[in-house]
C-alpha cells in the first residue's frame, strides 16, 4: 500500500522525460501495461536518487544571500521542495553530505520533526487520560520534556542519558531509517553532544509552535550546561495549520504591491530636472520626505522578498509567487551595489522564472542582462 502515500513532487512528475502512470506498483494496471509502468516509475526514482546528491553538492558550493544557507534551518524544505522532491528524503542527503555542516544541519531537522511528534503524542495522551477537549497546552508537560531534552537538571539527567542514548534513535528510525553512522547508532554513543541546542529549540519553536522568549534563547545558547527550562521561558503557544498559506500569499503580494509604488514614485522623482526637484523639495514636506528616503522602495523589496520566500515554504509550486519573487529578485539585483551579490539576485531571479516556466519573463529578462 506505500505506492499509495510514497508519492513523487509534480514538479519531478512534470519534468520526467515520459508521462508516468498512477497505476504504477498497483493491481490497477492491467498485465500487459504493468511491467512497462512499474519500469518507468523506478527509472523515474532512480534518476531521483542521483539527482539529490548533486543537489547538495550544488548547494554547499552557495552562500550568497539569495540562495539557501546552510545555517538557514526554515530554508531547508522550501529549497528541497523547489526543486522536486521531499523532506522524506532527508536521510538519502545524510550519507552524500556525512562529514559536512550540512549533514549536522539536517540532523537537526530530523531530530526536530521526531521530538515534535512525540511531544504532540504526549500532549494528546494527557489530553485523553483528563478527558478533556481543551486545546490550551500543558505548560508542565512542555517544561517536563524539554528540561529532558537538555538534561541539566539533576532529577532528569539520568532519563536523559537513556533518552538521548537508545530512545530518540529508535524514534528516528522508524521515519528514517539510515539517519545515524554506525558510531552514532551504538547504544553507548551520547548523541546529545553532537546536537546544537540553540538550533534545535529555534526548529522546534517554528515546527510546534511554542514560541519561547528571547532571553531563555539567547542563555541557552550562551551556557547550555547550565541552562533550564522554567514557566516564564514560554512566550506563547500557537496553533500550527499545515499549508495555510493564504496570509504568507497576501503579505508577500501587498510588500510586493508596496514596493513598486515606493519604486514608481522615486523613478519619477529622479526624472525631473535639478531645478523642478530642488523647488519641489522645498515646497512639499511629502516630498522632502521621500527625498531623504530614497532607499524606501529598497527596504520594502527586501521585506517583500522575505515574505515571497516564507509564503513559498507553504506553497512551493504557486507559479504567480514565484514569477512575483523573480521579479523582486531582479529589482534588488539592480539596486545592490555589489556585483557579486548582484549578480547572485539575478541568477536566482532567471531560476524562478524557470521554475514558473515563464519563458516569456526569461526571454525579458536575458534581453534586459544583455543590454
Amino acid at each position: 500500500g506505500c505506492n499509495l502515500f510514497r508519492l513523487m513532487r509534480s514538479e519531478w512528475v512534470k519534468k520526467n522525460h515520459v508521462p508516468l502512470s498512477s497505476d504504477a506498483y498497483s493491481s490497477f494496471a492491467q498485465k500487459s501495461t504493468s511491467q512497462s509502468f512499474n519500469q518507468q516509475v523506478r527509472e523515474a526514482t532512480d534518476a531521483l536518487l542521483d539527482y539529490i546528491p548533486q543537489w547538495v553538492a550544488e548547494v554547499e558550493k552557495e552562500s550568497p544571500p539569495y540562495t539557501l544557507r546552510v545555517e538557514n534551518l526554515s530554508s531547508l524544505g522550501v529549497a528541497m521542495h523547489s526543486f522536486w522532491f521531499y523532506l522524506r528524503y532527508l536521510v538519502l542527503l545524510c550519507q552524500p553530505a556525512a562529514q559536512t555542516k550540512f549533514r549536522g544541519l539536517i540532523l537537526i531537522e530530523i531530530l526536530a520533526r521526531t521530538i515534535k511528534n512525540e511531544l504532540r503524542q504526549k500532549m494528546r495522551s494527557v489530553a485523553v487520560e483528563v478527558g478533556s477537549l481543551s486545546i490550551s497546552p500543558d505548560t508542565e508537560l512542555i517544561l517536563s520534556y524539554y528540561n529532558l531534552l537538555l538534561g541539566t537538571k539533576k532529577k532528569y539527567k539520568r532519563d536523559s542519558r537513556k533518552y538521548w542514548k537508545k530512545t530518540i534513535k529508535e524514534q528516528v528510525l522508524k521515519r528514517f531509517p539510515l539517519a545515524f553512522t554506525e558510531e552514532e547508532q551504538s547504544s553507548r554513543y551520547q548523541l546529545s553532544k553532537s546536537i546544537d541546542f540553540s538550533m534545535l529549540f529555534t526548529r522546534l519553536q517554528y515546527l510546534t509552535g511554542i514560541k519561547m522568549e528571547s532571553t531563555a534563547m539567547t542563555r541557552l545558547k550562551e551556557n547550555r550546561h547550565n541552562f533550564e527550562f522554567v514557566f516564564p521561558d514560554i512566550g506563547e503557544v500557537v496553533v500550527k495549520v499545515k499549508d495555510l498559506s493564504i496570509v504568507d500569499l497576501m503579505k508577500a503580494f501587498e510588500l510586493a504591491s508596496k514596493a513598486r509604488r515606493s519604486e514608481f514614485l522615486e523613478e519619477i522623482q529622479t526624472s525631473q530636472s535639478p531645478t523642478e526637484a530642488a523647488r519641489r523639495s522645498l515646497s512639499s514636506p511629502r516630498v522632502r520626505e521621500r527625498e531623504g528616503n530614497r532607499s524606501s522602495s529598497h527596504r520594502l523589496m527586501i521585506e517583500a522578498v522575505s515574505a515571497c520566500r516564507k509564503a513559498l515554504s507553504t506553497a512551493p509550486g504557486d507559479k504567480k509567487l514565484l514569477v512575483e519573487y523573480a521579479d523582486l529578485l531582479q529589482s534588488v539585483g539592480k539596486r545592490t551595489m555589489d556585483i557579486d551579490d548582484c549578480l547572485g539576485y539575478f541568477k536566482s531571479a532567471y531560476e524562478n522564472y524557470k521554475k514558473a516556466n515563464s519563458f516569456s519573463k526569461m526571454l525579458q529578462f536575458e534581453v534586459q542582462i544583455r543590454k
